[in-house]
């Protein structure tokens, strides 16, 4: 398969099933593991006892709200600045092949949601004239747990593979991708590292301490205190490159909107149903958006 994926069950190479009457109704392994693609595209790689609960991740009201606010483009300066840094950092990869029209580039985002940023990603690379004079062909996989997430993934695109699987156990071959991106969510650096190529780069985002302050201060009568993450002192097979502040601010003009920015957040589920009410009574609101960027590559 292009997308070098691995069995979940014996880490041995998914190939397409020859067995079958349609192409690319499924996979397997040479351990004869089984696995078929749904009818919207992806493929379910998540073992059930590596489930935490019956339905894992974002549901589908959670990924209806998000759809609704990133179509709103609230934060297309995120998916602008994600895309800029991440076409910079390639371009210095040791990963990227000159004068070589067999190569191919790999590219993964975990923890993709609906696929948002995925999707949007995967055009720039397959349109950027430094890359496609780089590499023949443009491989792009999202990943997620949420099963309502990647049906919603698969309605935007069927030229990325969309996966619903475990962080914890990424089903990706060693050393297969060019590019993994993982936005606001806790990774694994040494499975991250695991299926980097030598000079891949991950382009992590995490919020910073200010972000999204004015919904907080609505929802809380006490803030914690929120302390920026330091990933400088990581060093080894996978090296911390910079780090980098992206700050934006809008202005929400509908409680749907507002509402909509709440589901997508864990706020949701820690706020009391009396804070959910309040919310839902505005008519307005400014937000401010701040997102760290943490470069790293894999030595």
């Amino acid at each position: 398969m292009k997308y070098a994926l691995i069995c979940p069950v014996c880490s041995e190479d998914l190939m397409s099933d020859s067995g079958t009457q349609t192409k690319n109704q499924s996979v397997t392994c040479q351990q004869h593991h089984l696995f078929d693609f749904a009818k919207q595209g992806y493929l379910n790689l998540l073992l059930s006892q590596h489930k935490k609960s019956k339905h894992p991740g974002d549901t589908l009201d959670m990924v209806q709200a998000r759809t609704h606010f990133l179509s709103s483009g609230f934060y297309d300066g995120i998916n602008q600045f994600l895309q800029e840094e991440c076409l910079k950092h390639i371009s210095h990869s040791t990963t990227q092949v000159k004068n070589n029209n067999e190569a191919e580039f790999n590219y993964c985002d975990l923890a993709c949601g609906e696929g948002f940023y995925t999707n949007k990603l995967h055009q720039a690379f397959s349109t950027s004239p430094q890359l496609t004079e780089q590499f023949k062909s443009f491989n792009s996989i999202g990943l997620d747990i949420s099963t309502p997430a990647i049906k919603a993934a698969c309605k935007k695109t069927k030229d990325i593979q969309w996966l619903v699987a475990s962080l914890a156990r990424i089903p990706i071959s060693n050393h297969s991708q060019n590019l993994v991106t993982g936005l606001f969510f806790h990774f694994d650096l040494q499975e991250i590292k695991r299926i980097l190529k030598p000079g891949g780069i991950f382009v992590m985002a995490t919020t910073g301490a200010e972000h999204l302050i004015e919904l907080r201060k609505e929802l809380y009568d006490t803030l914690k205190d929120e302390t920026t993450k330091d990933f400088s002192t990581v060093q080894g097979e996978i090296n911390h490159l910079e780090k980098l502040s992206f700050r934006d601010y809008k202005t929400l003009n509908s409680a749907s909107e507002i509402v909509s920015l709440l589901k997508m957040t864990p706020h949701y589920w820690r706020c009391t149903q009396e804070k959910k009410q309040h919310i839902e009574s505005l008519m307005t609101l400014n937000i401010t958006i701040d997102i760290q960027f943490d470069i790293f590559i894999r030595t």
